[in-house]
């Protein structure tokens, strides 16, 4: 019996150093009527009825070769994954801060997968872009 609570602890140890982590970003429409999305990530868009963008991330390291949530907690702190604004011939476009940086711990690459639920002020058009970048 000790041997299977010794499991069960070591268990939940190995899942908690891999927790996902959530964070919110928010952006002023600035008046434009059209959204350009290039994140290169999974996208869950609603309607809202505020004024205002808000992007929830939910970022969870891949269970593999020793990835922890130490790379995790410091590429969310250096904003591997924060979306940064800008405008441009009337289009508000949302793209990724740092595209293709990547993170080594131990010699291994860290790798995350990452989901962006985006909140839309109704009567904004928006699109996706097609384009896959590669996450840590």
């Amino acid at each position: 019996m000790p041997k299977l609570t010794l499991l069960v602890i070591v268990q939940f140890f190995a899942l908690s150093l891999l927790a996902q982590v959530t964070k919110v970003q928010n952006f002023q429409i600035d008046g434009s009527s059209i959204l350009l999305l290039n994140i290169g990530a999974e996208m869950e868009i609603e309607e809202w009825v505020g004024d205002n963008i808000v992007v929830e991330m939910t970022i969870e390291p891949k269970a593999e070769d020793g990835n922890s949530s130490f790379a995790l907690d410091y590429a969310m702190k250096k904003g591997y994954f924060d979306l940064v604004s800008k405008v441009e011939q009337g289009f508000f476009t949302l793209e990724r801060k740092k595209v293709n940086a990547s993170i080594f711990s131990n010699g291994a690459l860290q790798k995350s997968t990452a989901v962006y639920k985006i909140l839309v002020p109704s009567g904004i058009q928006y699109q996706k872009s097609q384009v896959k970048l590669s996450m840590l």
